[in-house]
């Protein structure tokens, strides 16, 4: 994990993981220049690149946040939807579905049972009539046929279930344990330094962050919406909130 993915590893949290909602274009690195006269410094930004490379023709969205802003954004939502208590609830609900998709399962498998011991009386008494005489040997033959086929699919249909109760005979809260200790794990590595970051972003995001460009003159930024693989949504805003490059900037935040 300490390692970049790739050699030419972007050194910016969001490069890659986001797109603009306007054009549906990559939103990427632009430096501006920020600060007050006489302490004016380039700092890295997020904008849509198409609006930036090709022009207004191609996207109107002129947009340009601090990055460390929506890093900062981004990184607490995601926060927020590992919390604890959150987590918790989802489990909880995850592991009601199991043990409601295993009390099925159990239902069935019973069902296979008693139809697999039906056919097989119906062959034993298909052999005994082929045995006998009692019935015409090309109507055995083809009814033995039917529920031989029969009782194959039945066969593989048990050996189905019963690998589907050695799955469920793993305890419950040691699943749980387990996944709570991979959420702190993401959680305290999106923390750290930028690689490990977006490492962990690729594993836990479902698409990329569209990112919606909101408000106005000098108090512009950033709507955001993305969906964790871990099925909970993530959303928020991240503005400047005086001018793009002239003053300070600050945040407001919508989880």
């Amino acid at each position: 994990m300490g390692r970049p993915r790739h050699k030419d590893e972007s050194s910016y949290l969001l490069v890659g993981f986001t797109r603009c909602s306007t054009c549906g274009g990559p939103v990427g690195t632009d430096l501006r220049g920020w600060g007050s006269a006489g302490a004016r410094r380039s700092v890295p930004h997020y904008a849509c690149l198409d609006s930036k490379r090709r022009g207004k023709a191609i996207c109107v969205n002129r947009v340009a946040l601090r990055q460390d802003l929506l890093d900062r954004e981004v990184l607490q939502s995601i926060g927020s939807a590992l919390d604890p208590a959150v987590f918790t609830a989802a489990v909880e609900k995850a592991l009601a579905r199991l043990a409601k998709r295993q009390l099925a399962h159990i239902e069935r498998r019973a069902q296979v049972e008693r139809e697999l011991s039906q056919v097989q009386q119906r062959l034993d008494r298909l052999v005994d009539a082929l045995a006998d005489g009692s019935l015409p040997a090309d109507e055995i033959k083809t009814r033995l046929t039917a529920e031989k086929a029969r009782k194959t699919a039945l066969s593989e249909d048990l050996e189905r279930f019963g690998r589907l109760a050695k799955i469920a005979t793993v305890k419950v809260d040691q699943i749980a344990s387990s996944l709570r200790t991979r959420i702190s794990d993401v959680a305290g590595l999106l923390g750290r330094q930028t690689v490990q970051a977006r490492q962990m972003l690729r594993k836990i995001l479902a698409d990329k962050i569209e990112l919606e460009p909101v408000g106005a003159g000098r108090q512009r930024g950033y709507k955001f919406r993305g969906a964790l693989s871990l099925e909970k949504l993530i959303a928020g805003e991240a503005m400047n909130n005086t001018s793009d490059y002239g003053g300070p900037n600050g945040i407001r935040t919508r989880v």
